[in-house]
């Protein structure tokens, strides 16, 4: 999110630029023994990566190579070989874009480089940018299969997906055994030795600039103070600067300067709706009126009687989120409203990931989409089919009705009372609760019926075995 912020900001990226650790460097190879090999010199292939980060951030924010750098950003990842590479995303200043062929042709080259004129250049591309065959002799070759790159989120998905993870299962050497893979399904988190180093040296694993900061969000006068315990109250109440916050200096800004007035800030429902607050009175401040609650300033801007606010929240999130996630966030909300509109508003950006399957219609891709919207909320006891989004009936899968069951199971709530009812039957009913209880802890089948006599008043059911 902190990177999509640069994108609102300086917009879309222009360079998407990789570095990848190389054994052969000569940096490796000249500290290594002779009978030694890059693998086994971890914290060595580390520090020379390091190094020629910085020298390639020299040249890029320093040098100009590009031109001018008005934002980027970074991360650093380990293969699972261990060797690292790096990501990087620039975006240039406004005087610097590349907009044309002659632009792109100063950065990039799809060919191969005159042997004569660069035969560096040349040694280096046929030695690690060549692969194949492709083309009509291989068309299944990756380098020949359409991208999935088509909106800016997904770029920085792509660098932000963060660490590498295994799966994997423990269980002894008996044959026999039973083996539940749901309850020994682990997930962990892989390391490898480079990256342990990596992180030992408190290299940086990413970088932005410029920054983003997160706007505090607090109450009139309900700030956070930070103080020593040896301060005197009186000095703390009455020092100026623990009146200010970062939300406060955020309202004087759009009160003082005009270049702030065109950043857009959200202090929960009003701050998502009110441009510019100057105050806390401005956001008190409905239709002439000055409200005592924010409560009642949303409800007289009429923010509460509307799904603007839902509209907004799921239009916000498809800046960033993925498709998946998308279907959990308007499940979540279906739950509280009946949003068919904001589901024809929303369709397209849930269905991206299932539009890359091949030989797959529009219908059958809306099926899959509510389907899995459909199994989201089965697991919180709710039916799609409630909200009336298509005309046709959306079928629960299997796996979806047996989600529903567990849901319920896990959900009821026993309180102690309940517990203690026992001692409060009588006789019979003693008979009757020792009866199944004993057919319980033995596992042995059972048929029971349950009978409430007529009667004003009951504390119990007769249970007739």
């Amino acid at each position: 999110m902190d990177a999509i912020a640069l994108v609102q900001r300086f917009r879309r990226p222009d360079i998407f630029l990789t570095i990848t650790c190389n054994p052969s460097w000569a940096e490796i190879e000249e500290n290594l023994l002779s009978t030694d090999k890059a693998q086994n010199r971890p914290e060595l292939i580390c520090r020379v990566f390091r190094a020629k980060i910085e020298e390639l951030k020299k040249d890029i924010l320093k040098n100009h190579i590009f031109g001018k750098v008005a934002a980027f950003m970074y991360t650093v990842e380990f293969q699972k070989r261990g060797l690292p590479h790096a990501h990087f995303l620039i975006i240039l200043d406004d005087n610097y874009k590349i907009l044309n062929p002659e632009a792109y042709d100063r950065f990039v080259c799809a060919e191969f480089p005159n042997p004569e004129i660069n035969p560096h250049l040349y040694k280096l591309v046929t030695q690690h940018m060549i692969h194949g065959p492709c083309g009509q002799l291989d068309p299944t070759c990756p380098c020949m299969k359409k991208k999935d790159i088509k909106v800016v989120k997904y770029i920085y998905k792509y660098i932000c997906k963060g660490h590498d993870k295994i799966t994997f299962q423990i269980h002894n050497n008996e044959t026999n055994i039973e083996i539940d893979e749901i309850k020994e399904y682990q997930s962990t988190r892989w390391v490898s030795v480079p990256e342990a180093v990596w992180r030992i040296f408190a290299f940086a694993i990413s970088e932005m600039s410029p920054s983003v900061y997160h706007l505090q969000l607090h109450l009139d006068g309900q700030q956070f103070v930070s103080f020593k315990s040896t301060d005197n109250i009186s000095r703390i109440v009455n020092n100026p600067m623990m009146k200010k916050t970062m939300l406060t200096e955020f309202l004087e800004m759009n009160r003082v300067d005009d270049y702030a007035k065109r950043e857009r800030y959200y202090l929960r429902l009003l701050l998502m709706n009110v441009r510019v607050p100057k105050s806390y009175e401005d956001l008190l401040t409905a239709n002439n009126t000055h409200c005592k609650t924010f409560r009642e300033s949303a409800e007289k801007r009429g923010l509460l009687l509307s799904d603007n606010n839902l509209t907004e929240c799921m239009s916000e999130a498809v800046s960033y989120q993925m498709p998946s996630s998308l279907r959990h966030l308007f499940a979540m909300l279906l739950t509280y409203c009946n949003p068919k509109e904001l589901w024809e508003k929303i369709e397209a950006p849930m269905s991206e990931d299932f539009k890359n399957f091949p030989n797959m219609n529009t219908r059958e891709i809306r099926y899959k989409v509510l389907n899995h919207i459909n199994d989201i909320l089965h697991s919180i006891g709710r039916d799609i089919n409630e909200f009336k989004l298509i005309p046709k009936t959306i079928k629960a899968s299997t796996l979806a009705n047996e989600a529903k069951d567990v849901y319920y199971e896990r959900n009821i709530t026993v309180s102690e009372e309940d517990l203690l009812l026992q001692n409060k039957l009588n006789i019979e009913q003693r008979r009757a609760y020792n009866k199944i209880l004993d057919r319980v802890f033995s596992s042995k089948s059972g048929a029971f019926f349950i009978d409430g006599p007529g009667g004003p008043v009951k504390a119990f059911y007769t249970v007739l075995y």
